[in-house]
Order: C-alpha cells, then sequence, then structure tokens
C-alpha cells in the first residue's frame, strides 16, 4: 500500500493503522507537540517511509529504551534539537550517551549509575542537561565531582562524599562555590595535593568541618 495518511498524533495514528505493515509506503506526519516513544517505535514498524516527527514534535517521553531507539532510527525523523524526557524508569549512563549524541536538546532523566566513575562520563554535547545525579562512592576527587555538577541544572545529591581524594586546590575552591549545586555537605575530609595560601587554607576550613591534609603541599603562601 502506497498512501499519504491525514496528519495525526503518533497515538491516533496507530489506532487508526492497525492492519498496516512493514513493507507498507505510507507517509506519516504526526502532530502535536509531544510524543510518547513506544508510539512513534509502533508506527516506524507500519510503514518503509521515514516518519516525519521534526515538524511538529519538540518532546518524546517515555523510558529511555524506547527514546533511544527513536532518535537513533533511520525510519523516525526527529528535530536535530528535540528535547527528551524519561518519565518511566530511569537512564543509564550509556543510554543517556547516545541519546545525548543524538539530539542537542535537553535530557531530562534520574542516572541509575550512582557511581563517580561512570557519572563523570556522562555527555552534554548540546548544552546542560536536567539530570537528576545520587552519587552512591564515599570519596571522589574535586575535579571528579566538579564535572559531574557541570553536566547537569538539577542540584547533584553527593552527601555520601565523606572524602575527597588528592585534589588541587583549585578545584577543591570551585567544589566549595558550588556547593550547592555539587550536592556536597559541610563535613567531607579533604587532601589538598599542591601548594595552599593561607587563604584557601581559611576556605576550606570554613566549608568543612572535616580534615583537612595538606601535607603534599610544599608550602603555605601567605598569611590569613
Amino acid at each position: 500500500v502506497t498512501a499519504t495518511v491525514t496528519e495525526d498524533s503518533a497515538s491516533s495514528l496507530n489506532t487508526n493503522l492497525l492492519n498496516a505493515q512493514p513493507t507498507d509506503a505510507l507517509t506519516l506526519t504526526v502532530t502535536g507537540s509531544t510524543a510518547v516513544a513506544s508510539e512513534l517505535v509502533s508506527l516506524d514498524g507500519k510503514t518503509s517511509v521515514a516518519i516525519d516527527t521534526d515538524t511538529n514534535v519538540d518532546l518524546i517521553t517515555g523510558t529511555a529504551a524506547d527514546i533511544k531507539t527513536v532518535v537513533e532510527s533511520t525510519g523516525i525523523d526527529t528535530a536535530a534539537d528535540v528535547n527528551v524526557t524519561v518519565d518511566s524508569g530511569n537512564a543509564t549512563v550509556s543510554q543517556q550517551q547516545d541519546i545525548d549524541a543524538a539530539t542537542t536538546g535537553t535530557i531530562t532523566a534520574t542516572i541509575a549509575e550512582g557511581d563517580v566513575s561512570s557519572l563523570k562520563t556522562l555527555t552534554s554535547s548540546g548544552g546542560v542537561h536536567a539530570l537528576t545525579i545520587n552519587i552512591t562512592d564515599t570519596s571522589a576527587s574535586a575535579s571528579d565531582l566538579n564535572t559531574i555538577d557541570a553536566t547537569t541544572s538539577v542540584n547533584v545529591n553527593a552527601t555520601a562524599i565523606t572524602d575527597i581524594t588528592s585534589s588541587a586546590i583549585a578545584d577543591v575552591k570551585t567544589l566549595i562555590t558550588n556547593a550547592t549545586t555539587a550536592g556536597i555537605d559541610t563535613d567531607w575530609n579533604v587532601v589538598v595535593s599542591d601548594t595552599v595560601s593561607a587563604a584557601d587554607a581559611k576556605v576550606v576550613n570554613v566549608a568543612t568541618s572535616g580534615t583537612i591534609d595538606i601535607q603534599a603541599s610544599s608550602t603555605i603562601n601567605g598569611t590569613t
């Protein structure tokens, strides 16, 4: 069957094309600003022609797996900057990376992993995303915590962090400045890896009630 079907929502198109086959050449345009990923995946199995969602749809919702399928599909045309919201379940770091590679839009999702080694590889090629991140590790470098913080507009939950491992003072100060968005509390221990000024030492001391280890620093410069 070859035909141009009247534009409609993904849900209605699926209902009306119940018996359509993948070999049918149906030209489909999805209306509405929002579409559910699973419905688009279903539609993709009803035509051999790429489905037009990029004309109207600026937000795709659903599971991370279905959204990834949609934005990577050659059978579904999506806007280059389509926004996506994972509103069913969480997104793994790998899924977030793949979706980010396929759209410059904003990704809204809760990330499944909590370990720093995975979380620091989250990507934001099109801009800062709205990722809910809960760090479960108890130790991390200030640099890694800053990297994670920079990937999301949502305040990170890093209250599990009790030890900030060997870190440059500049990274520690950045973390302190962004303490609210980075999600750290006020009772972490820290090892500073380079030379510390007296003023910087005071900044760190005010920010935490934990232990400040500056033994790796050859000198403390200046006075407070």
